[in-house]
């Protein structure tokens, strides 16, 4: 048989004794021997009852520095650099030192400046269409396309005007008919 370690002491309470533990590791087989001595062991101690016991402030560990909330122009503030934490994990007791520091700690990321906006931009017009008709109103019609399209947060292209459309040829048709004339 083969015992753990034992245990940490317990604290001292009022009674004056203290205590600490340990548990069989490997117990006996085929034969073997059994565990010999106690499973607890106690001792006397100095209580230390209605004194003010202190306690040092202390902190947890920092959590992991979190992703970063901008593709570019990060800086210190918050909203655009990675964030950690701690917590309060034992409150200052008594005389014991009080925290000190900060619970939140930020560090820049990504702080490259952004790409500049750019504006969308239409190319030029195009010549007029031949018109519909030769007389009696029709339609022309000229286009153009979009020569740079918005990036980074440009203002869009108004897509409903890349085709004007204007009336041409409006003069009235000549027409063949004659008047009827009767004749006395």
């Amino acid at each position: 048989c083969i015992w753990a370690a034992w245990s940490m002491w317990t604290s001292c309470p009022c009674i004056g004794v203290k205590e600490r533990h340990r548990v069989i590791a490997s117990y006996a087989d085929q034969g073997g021997m059994p565990c010999a001595g106690p499973e607890v062991e106690a001792a006397p101690c100095k209580a230390q009852c209605g004194k003010v016991f202190n306690q040092d402030c202390t902190y947890s560990d920092w959590t992991d520095w979190s992703g970063c909330p901008v593709t570019c122009g990060g800086g210190m503030d918050a909203e655009t650099s990675s964030i950690r934490y701690r917590i309060v994990k034992t409150y200052r007791v008594g005389n014991g030192e009080p925290c000190s520091g900060s619970t939140q700690q930020t560090r820049p990321c990504n702080v490259d400046a952004c790409p500049q906006a750019v504006d969308c931009r239409f190319g030029a017009w195009s010549a007029y269409s031949a018109c519909t008709s030769s007389c009696g109103g029709g339609q022309k019609s000229r286009s153009r396309i979009v020569e740079q399209v918005a990036e980074h947060g440009g203002k869009p292209c108004d897509r409903s005007v890349t085709m004007m459309v204007s009336a041409c040829n409006t003069q009235e048709c000549p027409t063949e008919a004659t008047d009827c004339e009767f004749g006395a």
